[in-house]
């Protein structure tokens, strides 16, 4: 599988860092950049796919960055910025930027944002999508549903998302059986252990007919189970 590579562009270190950590995470090949030049100069090296761009970077800010990348790449851009104005908008999509975002970031919409874009460009401009390893499962808690990396819906049952629910919360780190029994509210014996073998056997089923994808629940001998892919959890 191949990482999408991203370049974030952002004079606030602290937040810069925090950008790139948490997008490394969820499986992505980041490199930080705290200004215009050093961006060109990054991407002059080696190309990325999708570019997360600051507007007010000191020197050439994000707009003018933003413009000549644009000229020589069909990469993505996303802008970030404190500024709401409807002519700053105008100004940041009229400058090639893809999507405008604005502070305080949360860092959940942004990865959405990227993965969305991801998932209908590439940096060349072709019409191949991402992998759809390198997108990210997102679980619902409103609604009861589990939505694909490629977009496909898949209505819960209550024991289905209970279940996912303490998955999600800490993905790729096993949860024991006994905890996952005691979050749905059954106690550890032996038929209420083979029972989320049951589910889980189901719930496997009903992804794959109706994604065409694997469930990325992975059983961990003598440990439990564990989400083994990215996931968000939307309120």
């Amino acid at each position: 599988m191949i990482s999408p590579r991203i370049i974030v562009v952002e004079d606030d270190e602290a937040l810069r860092q925090t950008i790139c950590k948490f997008l490394v995470k969820t499986g992505m090949d980041v490199r930080g950049c705290n200004d215009a030049e050093s961006l060109h100069a990054a991407f002059a090296e080696q190309p990325a796919d999708l570019v997360v761009l600051d507007v007010n970077l000191p020197g050439e800010n994000g707009f003018a960055a933003a413009a000549k990348l644009r000229a020589v790449s069909a990469a993505g851009i996303i802008l970030l910025t404190a500024r709401s104005d409807v002519d700053d908008r105008v100004l940041g999509l009229t400058s090639g930027a893809d999507a405008y975002l604005t502070k305080p970031l949360h860092l959940r919409e942004l990865h959405a944002a990227i993965t969305n874009l991801l998932w209908r460009m590439t940096a060349d401009g072709s019409p191949r999508p991402v992998e759809p390893e390198a997108l990210p499962w997102v679980l619902n808690r409103r609604g009861w549903y589990l939505v694909s990396p490629t977009g496909r819906r898949i209505e819960l049952t209550a024991s289905e998302f209970r279940f996912l629910s303490l998955l999600a919360a800490c993905p790729g780190q096993p949860l024991a059986r006994d905890a996952i029994l005691s979050g749905q509210g059954k106690s550890a014996d032996i038929n209420d252990g083979r029972s989320i073998d049951i589910l889980l056997s189901r719930l496997r089923r009903k992804v794959s007919e109706e994604t065409g994808l694997p469930l990325p629940i992975k059983t961990v001998r003598a440990s439990g189970y564990a989400f083994a892919a990215a996931v968000i959890v939307r309120e």
